[in-house]
């Protein structure tokens, strides 16, 4: 093999088994699935064609069916692919546009008028960019721009309508055109994305537990220091009221006194009672 042939030699055609068989005699073991894709990854990521498509992929124009690129179409509910038809196709595009005053408006960006000359390439890359699977030559292209923007017997729905400059906010509704004689105003009110989010359980499982008896401990504790309010309202010569009243007003460093409340009490019993024999 000469050294024109030995810098331009590729694995490519050699059989996947003798591939296996070298790697496995220079690492002394078979690379596992994981380690072959993340080979594969490393190898894409230097190579001319994935910058094009990472490039692309920041154009938003990930899923454009450039020439020689594969595509994925949407899909309905039985995983079947959308094509959609002529008349979709109308309805899809007149749905995002208005017209008013020999201009056309993107319902998103009223601000920035469009003229016909610029609307047919947006109409086109829009279509095409959605729907990479819907054949659309430049025929078909200019049918379908004359029944968009030219055809006044359309049913709504099926041509671009007349906007009448104004906007409106209507919660709730979910339709962007609210008809108005003969023209349109636009509805800015968009329903927001958590009400589109799939519910989930509510139940708190093992918290839950947690909580109830954490809220039984308050309340416990709620019960106990409104008897003490109570209790440290008696007269201060009543055992109980003063047994009270030592456990409210208790300094936090004599907290740990608690633990000899019960021989506090007795004790304070069994002077009083001293005293009282006394009288």
């Amino acid at each position: 093999m000469g050294e024109k042939e030995k810098t331009n030699f590729s694995l490519t055609g050699i059989e996947d088994d003798l591939i296996k068989a070298a790697v496995q005699e220079t690492i002394g073991r078979e690379h596992t699935e994981e380690e072959l894709e993340l080979l594969g990854l490393e190898v894409a990521e230097n190579s001319p064609e994935f910058a094009i498509l990472e490039q692309r992929q920041k154009q938003g124009l990930w899923n454009y069916p450039f020439d020689g690129s594969e595509v994925f179409s949407p899909l309905d509910e039985n995983g079947d692919e959308i094509i959609p038809t002529d008349i979709e196709i109308l309805r899809f595009v007149a749905a995002k546009f208005v017209k008013r005053e020999m201009n056309f408006f993107e319902l998103a960006k009223l601000e920035k008028p469009i003229t016909k000359f610029d609307l047919q390439p947006i109409v086109f890359t829009l279509i095409r960019s959605i729907f990479p699977k819907y054949e659309l030559p430049k025929e078909k292209l200019k049918s379908l721009m004359d029944a968009l923007t030219s055809n006044p017997t359309a049913e709504p729905g099926l041509s671009i309508p007349v906007w009448n400059g104004k906007t409106m906010t209507e919660p709730g509704n979910t339709e962007s055109l609210i008809f108005d004689n003969g023209q349109f105003t636009i509805n800015l009110w968009q329903e927001p994305s958590y009400r589109k989010l799939t519910p989930r359980d509510n139940s708190l499982g093992v918290l839950k537990n947690f909580y109830h008896s954490f809220l039984k401990i308050l309340q416990k504790k709620k019960y106990f220091w409104t008897g003490c309010r109570g209790a440290c309202k008696m007269k201060l010569t009543s055992p109980l009221g003063q047994y009270f009243y030592f456990l409210r007003n208790m300094a936090p460093e004599n907290l740990h006194l608690r633990r000899s409340s019960k021989s506090f009490l007795a004790k304070r019993m069994l002077l009083n009672s001293k005293a009282s024999s006394r009288l």
